[in-house]
């Protein structure tokens, strides 16, 4: 079993303990026995900077195109899968016209 720390990356201020639980809108989750850090990331958050609807998104993720995980009762976005279907995408074919 590997051992795992989530440091919060961005969270909403409580105005009375325990009103409301924190959002969590990214998590880094670092591996204590490698160098590199693996990002996770809210559905919505990739839907913020990436573009790509919450629905695409379970589309993909079926399809294996994009990788999902549970941490706790969420479900995470592996950002480095959504960067490498981005990468993957064919280029747009840009007409210019004749002025």
């Amino acid at each position: 079993m590997r051992n795992k720390y989530c440091i919060p990356i961005r969270r909403t201020r409580l105005s009375e303990p325990f009103r409301r639980m924190p959002v969590w809108a990214e998590i880094t989750v670092v591996n204590e026995n490698a160098d590199s850090s693996v990002e996770y990331a809210s559905f919505e958050w990739i839907q913020k900077h990436f573009g790509i609807s919450r629905t695409r998104q379970y589309a993909l993720a079926g399809a294996g195109r994009i990788r999902v995980v549970r941490m706790g009762g969420r479900s995470r976005v592996d950002v480095a899968s959504v960067r490498r279907y981005m990468a993957s995408l064919p280029p747009a074919p840009i007409r210019v016209q004749a002025a």
